[in-house]
């Protein structure tokens, strides 16, 4: 919570001053208050309400919560994404970062934060070395939120991971398959991406803690000239 929310709620300022000293209450951030015994993604959802609307969390922080694991070095600071333009706010242990394109946010354990796929590229352009992220090692770079038109120039999907020039996309394959509306217009949007000539692999999240060499097996085949 905020400060002024925590006032509002009849909290006298001394008596918040005390839960700090006392360690009842925390302040990881300027004006972002969480109780002690809240864990890391209470910690960003606050800190999220203190950020402006189209904030973000990505890069490290996002694929800490996506549990990279040992895929990702771990985050010294929370790392933000903001729309280019916005005016970029000062915390301490808060890094933000501008893009110029859109990033579609996903919700895991109620934080935004930018998807699987767009955390691996934003990690693999930033980390020394890319044995980081093995799942790309060894592969052309792709691009992230790559968006398909149809014939009339309007945008009919988005790919999470693609190699335009050779037309291949990369998806993370979650739970939608027991939703069945959303496997209806997943089956869908597949027909369609491969009657333009996209080819797509889809990897699920075995694929990527598990055995991520075989995804970069996977798309290497499939990048490769026939």
């Amino acid at each position: 919570m905020r400060y002024r929310e925590l006032r509002a709620c009849g909290l006298p300022r001394g008596q918040l001053r005390g839960h700090l000293d006392r360690k009842r209450l925390l302040r990881p951030f300027h004006d972002v208050y969480v109780d002690r015994a809240n864990d890391e993604a209470t910690r960003l959802r606050a800190l999220l309400r203190r950020l402006p609307a189209e904030a973000i969390v990505c890069r490290h922080t996002a694929a800490a919560l996506h549990g990279f694991g040992d895929f990702a070095p771990r985050p010294t600071a929370v790392h933000i994404l903001l729309p280019a333009g916005l005016a970029r706010p000062e915390l301490r242990g808060v890094t933000v970062h501008e893009t110029a394109l859109p990033a579609e946010p996903v919700l895991v354990n109620g934080v935004r934060c930018t998807s699987i796929a767009r955390s691996a590229v934003d990690l693999a352009r930033t980390c020394r070395r890319l044995d980081a992220l093995p799942v790309l090692d060894g592969l052309p770079r792709p691009r992230t939120q790559v968006r398909v038109l149809d014939d009339f120039d309007r945008l009919r999907y988005v790919i999470d991971l693609g190699w335009e020039e050779q037309q291949v996309g990369a998806e993370y394959d979650g739970l939608s398959h027991l939703d069945r509306d959303r496997a209806r217009h997943d089956r869908a949007r597949h027909n369609w991406l491969s009657a333009q000539g996209w080819r797509m692999r889809y990897f699920t999240d075995w694929d990527l803690y598990r055995r991520p060499h075989h995804i970069a097996a996977v798309l290497r085949t499939t990048l490769s000239p026939t």
